[in-house]
């Protein structure tokens, strides 16, 4: 028969044949470069001068804007205006009797509370069926709304008016 040669392999041996040598891989990434490596000293001296003068520039324009924004809106001393004086003005004298007024809500034993506000007065009753819509209407109400046993009603600026003399004729 033939001869074969058989080989025995030792485990260091395959080790050794098996692995690679480490191949040495190269970051793609750049290197951190020094600015005052990159630029000469003149040069590096005009970089730093323009970024002191564009922040300085900067931080001045920002700062007159919310200056000037500051005292136009969020001035606290300043005077009102005409525009604001006459929005607040609110009328003092009641165009009407209030005792008409007193009459449409059912009497003086009907009303229990009264309340104003800037446009509109409500008014607490016993008994909202003794409530005259359209008597309280050509007073010049511009709008009546009844709601449980209170009555709103929308009479504009002289609504605190109107609070202050039923007040007054009622004694409260």
């Amino acid at each position: 028969m033939g001869n074969t040669k058989t080989k025995t392999i030792t485990k260091q041996e395959v080790e050794t044949k098996t692995t690679k040598p480490v191949e040495k891989v190269e970051s793609k990434q750049p290197a951190k470069v020094n600015l005052k490596e990159k630029l000469s000293g003149s040069q590096y001296f005009w970089y730093i001068f323009l970024c002191i003068i564009t922040f300085s520039i900067f931080y001045f324009v920002i700062k007159s804007k919310v200056n000037k924004a500051n005292q136009k809106d969020f001035s606290r001393d300043a005077e009102p205006t005409s525009d604001t004086t006459k929005q607040l003005k609110r009328s003092v004298k009641v165009p009407f009797a209030i005792e008409e007024l007193i009459e449409a809500l059912g009497g003086q034993d009907n009303i229990l509370t009264v309340e104003a506000s800037l446009s509109s007065t409500k008014i607490g009753v016993k008994e909202k069926d003794k409530i005259n819509q359209e008597a309280i209407k050509k007073l010049g109400a511009k709008g009546i709304m009844i709601s449980g046993l209170k009555v709103s009603m929308v009479f504009g600026d002289i609504s605190i008016a109107i609070k202050e003399a039923l007040d007054k004729k009622l004694g409260y």
